[in-house]
């Protein structure tokens, strides 16, 4: 082989192709924010606390100022805080992520869509796209049976909490019901009891524990709206509706078993 042909065929090798920031396409949005010098990325995760880290990402940047900023903070968010590269993801301190049982998660996203209609817009329109019903219908029931399936089709809000996450180690994997105490250990007593000791944008649920998991979501709504009072949450707990759920949100139950 002539001196050329090695060197070309030498060059080939010293070629390279760095496929590290495609990871950042399997998971949905991280964020980052810094706290004394620390740095954090955050897995967002809808119905799992969302709205709280919304508020601390936007209310302590330093990256830019909100009130300044003409869209909504999410878009805040994906401009000044989405880590866009694996040194970016690698260079925070620690990566956090919330996560909560699938069933309660599930049974959250009804009440709060679908009879509280808080930000329902877009779920009920992709309900009724893939369901062929109407939204105000369904049961917590037909919910889980015929909507939380086929989660490429089907509004976020319902998506796997494991499919939000990342091929990398999540230092604080934060139980939602733990989460204050969890926030207080990263960022310290002051911020914590500012975003994290109260749910934001949840809705409280009441202590009718008698079966609503048939009921129509309309009838629920009328009920709220006339007393200002929901069910609770052992309302909708049917064994075999749980059964369901494990299966469609396998995934998540698997990542739940792994947590260390």
């Amino acid at each position: 082989m002539s001196a050329f042909l090695m060197r070309q065929y030498a060059g080939f090798f010293m070629k390279n192709l760095d496929l590290r920031d495609d990871i950042l396409s399997h998971g949905k949005g991280h964020f980052f924010f810094e706290v004394e010098g620390r740095r954090f990325a955050y897995a967002y995760i809808r119905k799992n606390a969302c709205s709280a880290f919304k508020d601390l990402i936007c209310d302590t940047s330093e990256q830019a100022d909100f009130p300044e900023f003409s869209g909504s903070q999410l878009e805040f968010m994906g401009q000044f805080h989405k880590i866009r590269t694996a040194e970016m993801l690698e260079s925070c301190d620690t990566r956090i992520f919330v996560y909560r049982d699938p069933f309660e998660r599930a049974i959250s996203v009804f009440v709060n869509k679908f009879v509280v209609q808080t930000g329902n817009t877009a779920i009920f329109e992709n309900y009724r796209q893939e369901t062929n019903s109407n939204p105000n219908a369904a049961t917590f029931e037909s919910f889980l049976r015929t909507y939380c399936r086929d989660f490429r089709k089907r509004d976020v809000h319902i998506e796997q909490q494991s499919r939000h996450l990342l091929p990398v180690r999540y230092e604080a994997a934060l139980a939602i019901g733990d989460l204050h105490s969890g926030m207080t250990g990263l960022i310290g007593a002051d911020l914590a009891d500012r975003y994290f000791v109260r749910k934001v944008n949840s809705s409280t649920y009441g202590t009718d524990s008698k079966d609503k998991s048939t009921v129509p979501a309309r009838e629920l709504r009328t009920h709220y709206k006339d007393t200002g009072q929901l069910p609770s949450k052992h309302a909708f707990m049917r064994d075999d509706l749980i059964d369901i759920c494990k299966r469609r949100y396998a995934l998540d139950y698997r990542m739940l078993e792994r947590l260390s």
